[in-house]
């Protein structure tokens, strides 16, 4: 399925395919060689897409720091190290993004 990789050392935004292997998010988002113990996902609102992050991405040796902001918020969401953009069914479910790498226009390097 169609995911969106954020890399925010690399300061690129790439689809790639994701098989919906949820030990493949950990892979995914390994900084440097710094692999999350755990990953929580920040809701977007493009579809039903949301930004898996390391979950203790605040704690990591490597902290490479980007923001997601949407034109109608006051405040930016800051993330920090890899983001990993996949969709969800109506059961939870994890189903092919509907965001392009368009949404680095959302995106701003650091903070």
């Amino acid at each position: 399925m169609r995911a969106i990789l954020i890399d925010p050392i690399e300061q690129k935004v790439s689809e790639i395919d994701y098989d919906g292997n949820i030990e493949n998010i950990y892979e995914l988002l390994t900084t440097d060689g710094f692999k999350p113990r755990f990953f929580d996902v920040v809701a977007i609102p493009f579809g039903s897409d949301g930004i898996y992050i390391d979950d203790e991405g605040l704690y990591a040796p490597i902290q490479s720091r980007w923001s997601f902001n949407w034109h109608r918020w006051k405040e930016p969401i800051k993330l920090v190290n890899r983001g990993l953009v996949i969709g969800c069914d109506d059961e939870g479910n994890s189903c092919e993004s509907t965001s392009g790498v368009e949404i680095i226009n959302h995106i701003k390097w650091s903070w």
